[in-house]
């Protein structure tokens, strides 16, 4: 086959891989991949493909390293948010505030991402632990974003932001138990809605 066909075949080879969720089989394809056809009108989607894989699976480092071999004419708002994303998720909070307030610039009505870094900034609060400000961060979420796909996280992570500040001076934490009342009743499609009705009938038979 001629140069174009051998890079179409390969990139193909390396997609299904993806597909079938050989993840490592895949990425090693991506690889090759942009290592033989440096010139193919497919070396940036191969770059990206390579990004995407090591961010579902939670490579971060890795996913911002393959990001950032792709020129930046060639960038665009997906590449974007999973930086921030991966810097939040490692930790770089510093980095992640510099590289969303670029975003923001770049990218003004990409909602859904700007909600997700929100989400981010919250986590990190309770990783660090401190639940108030991570729970203030995330009732933002729900007032300055309320029609995003994080407003459904953000209302979880509330749950955990009432647990991690533990009952009041009585032994009452009526704050956890009606957040997560109302994630039950209104989320069920979230990936966290199995756990939180478990969470929820243990919380009922403690304190039948």
């Amino acid at each position: 086959p001629n140069a174009s066909d051998a890079d179409s075949i390969a990139f193909t080879r390396a997609e299904r891989l993806a597909f079938l969720d050989r993840t490592p089989e895949a990425i090693n394809a991506f690889r090759e991949f942009a290592s033989k056809y440096k010139s193919s009108p497919l070396k940036v989607q191969a770059d990206q493909a390579i990004g995407d894989l090591f961010f579902q699976t939670e490579r971060y480092a890795d996913a911002i390293n393959a990001y950032g071999q792709i020129p930046q004419t060639s960038r665009n708002e997906t590449i974007a948010g999973r930086e921030v994303l991966s810097l939040y998720r490692l930790k770089r909070v510093k980095q992640a505030d510099k590289a969303a307030n670029q975003f923001k610039k770049t990218y003004k009505t990409a909602t859904e991402w700007l909600a997700q870094f929100e989400v981010e900034k919250g986590k990190y609060q309770l990783a660090i632990k401190n639940p108030k400000k991570a729970r203030q961060k995330f009732e933002d979420v729900i007032k300055k974003f309320p029609q995003t796909a994080a407003r459904s996280d953000a209302s979880y992570y509330i749950i955990r932001a009432y647990y991690d500040e533990g009952p009041d001076k009585e032994g009452n934490n009526e704050p956890y138990f009606e957040s997560l009342l109302q994630f039950v009743r209104n989320f069920s499609d979230n990936p966290y809605w199995v756990e939180a009705n478990l969470e929820l009938a243990k919380y009922w038979e403690a304190n039948e």
